[in-house]
């Protein structure tokens, strides 16, 4: 599990003065997820090709459920540091946050 501090502006929503969040998210990191799935794309394609979320646990505002994507090659660069949150401050995360991050 990654368990390390970063101080890096977040991409998404801005909120303006809206929310304030001090969390610390664990997990693994989704680019060893997918190595050790044995994902069969190719390099020059990670720029095209996406991996997709899905969480149906809970109704969310807009739809019956949650997902979202990101770039494989966002996934697997080594210094992009996306992981798959399992944890939120400490606490096994639960539905109520729509996981997957």
């Amino acid at each position: 599990m990654m368990k390390e501090r970063f101080d890096k502006e977040a991409n998404g929503l801005n909120w303006y003065d809206g929310a304030v969040m001090n969390c610390t998210w664990e997990g693994p990191r989704l680019r060893d997820v997918l190595n050790k799935a044995n994902v069969l794309v190719g390099e020059k394609d990670w720029k095209s090709t996406h991996v997709e979320f899905a969480s149906h646990s809970q109704q969310c505002q807009e739809d019956e459920w949650y997902g979202g994507s990101i770039f494989l090659d966002r996934a697997m660069r080594e210094e992009a540091d996306v992981i798959l949150a399992l944890k939120v401050c400490e606490a096994v995360a639960a539905s109520a946050y729509h996981l997957p991050y």
